[in-house]
């Protein structure tokens, strides 16, 4: 929903700052624990909850990989960078912006709805396509059931009212602030740094066994293997069991009779038309034309006829359509195609589409509604012979199933080796994992519906309880955390002491590096706000972190960073601030900022009053790469 608002910003500087700011703006919420923001205590399948709403983990899970796959980037590089929980942030962001406006007794009408979910299925639609199989369509590629198509669509609905009413008296920003933010986020500076890596401090003092059993009694959870299921999933494809035969002409008029009022078409307004490549044809064209002989004199030109009322004409042929000047006659008028000249065949009244030209379509449905009823029929047969006991393998054989054994998978279907078990089932995971964790062990499940209209036997082929892994196995791992840890605090101590002696004069960055035998870098030109992946930034692996503390502080200074697997020292130079002569940017810019005053301000005000809990030992099962 907010994403919407931050994807009409035109160009990468513009989308830096709406997006930049605003995360700077809100983001405080989550740091600052506003609202309940990174606390326990909530169930354990689901990552967050807002206010009284749960989000289940299949739910982000979905959304997660879908943003991610786009950029790509795999869900452990992104655990490893923060990005896991900037997403779940922003996800949960759009939730309680939907309950703002719920508690502002902000509703959408059903009308709403089904106007706005006709238009997504419209570009699916064609002459072989009925509206439900192109609804079918999209949700396949989405990996969503057709209610949560549409609560998702009731609830974009609802946000955005509030939006708009909260941005439609947003005025621009003075001009001063704006060059001056241009001249902010253009600032350039070369970055000289130096990574104290904690591999380097020496631990001479090994963990004991008591440091290793108190620390294994602390983690105990981190060390819980949860209950799993192997499964055998039996898949039924419609295609190699149903086969009808092509409607007969009889059925179709039938059909066609019988639902009549969906072939209606409107009363309106009565045109022919004919498009011409110049204006200066359909000028000629138009002097010579009358309405006794449009069409033989429009020859090649000639574009049929066509009934329009006034809801559903093209924009610019609207106002010649509906003209009231009194000639038959009209045009020309421009449009992608031509220049166009209409013919004014007057009102007409309601009337029917011809069974001619809906037949092929009457087909289509006729034909998917008789393999959709032999299809339940031979469901329904398969669900009484599993009541009945019948063995799975003759099942099996009799309707042609593919069958396939997978791994173990715990409850948010991971293997033991923390990968994905339902990989091939991606979009119907919840379904799956819903269905497994219902059955006894050997038990067959009924026959359940995927995503992509194929049908599933799941059964059970294995079951192991939850457990606690034992210190023995995990000794190693413990005493590898230990180290760790302490090689962080002392590296910590350390880089913290030479950064007194960096910024007392007593020690400079080269005397630093010899000291360690480790090489000092120098980054030129690091832009405050590149938007294109950071730049040489990112190419010379400057951290977002260093490169924010490094523009908080004055050339000169000196800054200590925590990093993934060490700490860095580094200061800056040559500072330049860019002037600009844009001012279409700078408009743009002001526009921005008030936008995101307006929206931080609100969620602020939401975060207060509507809390936040996010389960982060969740997070870290899922997402966190396999140990050792």
């Amino acid at each position: 929903m907010l994403q919407k608002l931050s994807d009409g910003a035109k160009g990468g500087f513009s989308k830096f700052i709406l997006v930049g700011f605003l995360f700077m703006a809100v983001a405080g919420l989550v740091l600052t624990d506003v609202g309940g923001f990174f606390r326990d205590g909530i169930s354990s399948t689901n990552v967050a909850e807002v206010g009284s709403e749960a989000v289940p983990y299949h739910e982000f899970d979905r959304f997660l990989r879908n943003d991610l796959s786009r950029r790509g980037i795999s869900p452990q590089d992104a655990y490893q960078v923060g990005q896991i929980n900037d997403i779940l942030n922003r996800y949960t962001q759009d939730i309680l912006f939907v309950q703002g406006a719920q508690k502002l007794g902000i509703r959408t009408p059903n009308e709403a709805v089904a106007q706005e979910l006709h238009r997504f299925v419209r570009p699916y639609i064609d002459g072989n396509t009925t509206p439900q199989q192109a609804l079918d369509q999209i949700l396949r590629q989405q990996g969503l059931t057709e209610q949560n198509f549409i609560t998702a669509i009731r609830r974009d609905l609802t946000s955005n009212v509030l939006k708009q009413a909260l941005l439609s008296g947003v005025e621009t920003s003075p001009s001063l602030l704006s060059e001056a933010l241009m001249r902010f986020q253009n600032e350039t500076r070369n970055i000289t740094l130096l990574t104290l890596p904690n591999s380097n401090i020496k631990i001479t003092t090994q963990p004991t066994q008591d440091e290793l059993k108190e620390l294994y009694e602390i983690s105990k959870d981190e060390y819980r293997i949860p209950e799993r299921r192997g499964l055998k999933i039996s898949i039924l494809d419609p295609e190699t069991v149903v086969s009808v035969q092509e409607p007969t002409d009889a059925e179709i008029a039938d059909y066609y009779e019988k639902n009549k009022q969906r072939y209606e078409v409107p009363a309106g307004k009565k045109i022919e038309q004919a498009v011409f490549s110049s204006e200066e044809e359909a000028k000629i064209f138009r002097e010579s034309a009358d309405g006794d002989h449009f069409k033989e004199k429009a020859a090649k030109n000639y574009r049929g006829e066509s009934v329009f009322q006034k809801e559903n004409a093209p924009e610019v042929l609207a106002p010649v359509i509906f003209s009231e000047d009194g000639s038959s006659v009209r045009g020309p008028v421009k449009t992608p195609l031509g220049w166009h000249v209409i013919h004014d065949l007057g009102n007409v009244d309601m009337s029917y589409r011809a069974l001619e030209d809906v037949k092929s379509t009457i087909s289509i449905f006729l034909k998917g509604e008789k393999k959709r009823n032999e299809l339940f029929q031979i469901v329904d047969s398969i669900n009484d012979k599993i009541d009945d006991e019948e063995p799975i393998d003759t099942l099996v054989d009799e309707y042609k199933m593919e069958t396939l054994e997978l791994a173990p998978i715990d409850q948010f279907g991971l293997t033991a080796e923390n990968k994905n078990g339902l990989e091939s089932f991606d979009s119907d995971k919840p379904l799956i994992i819903e269905t497994l964790f219902d059955l006894y062990q050997d038990e067959t499940s009924e026959m359940t519906e995927l995503s992509d209209g194929r049908f599933a036997i799941i059964k059970t082929t294995s079951l192991s309880n939850e457990s606690i892994l034992p210190f023995e196995e995990v000794e190693n791992k413990l005493k590898d955390r230990l180290i760790a840890n302490r090689q962080r605090t002392e590296n910590q101590a350390k880089a913290q002491k030479y950064l007194e002696q960096l910024q007392s004069g007593e020690l400079s960055l080269a005397q630093i590096a010899e000291q360690n035998s480790l090489t000092r870098r120098t980054v030129n030109a690091v832009k405050r706000a590149d938007t294109e992946g950071d730049g040489d930034a990112t190419q010379q692996n400057i951290s977002p972190n260093l490169k924010l503390r490094i523009f908080i502080e004055d050339p000169g200074k000196f800054v200590m960073t925590p990093e993934k697997d060490g700490f860095v020292l580094a200061t800056s130079s040559n500072q330049k601030l860019d002037n600009t002569d844009d001012k279409e940017k700078m408009k743009d810019l002001s526009q921005q900022m008030a936008i995101v005053q307006t929206l931080s301000t609100y969620y602020d005000f939401l975060a207060k009053k509507i809390p936040v809990k996010v389960n982060q030992r969740l997070l870290d099962q899922l997402y966190a790469p396999p140990e050792g």
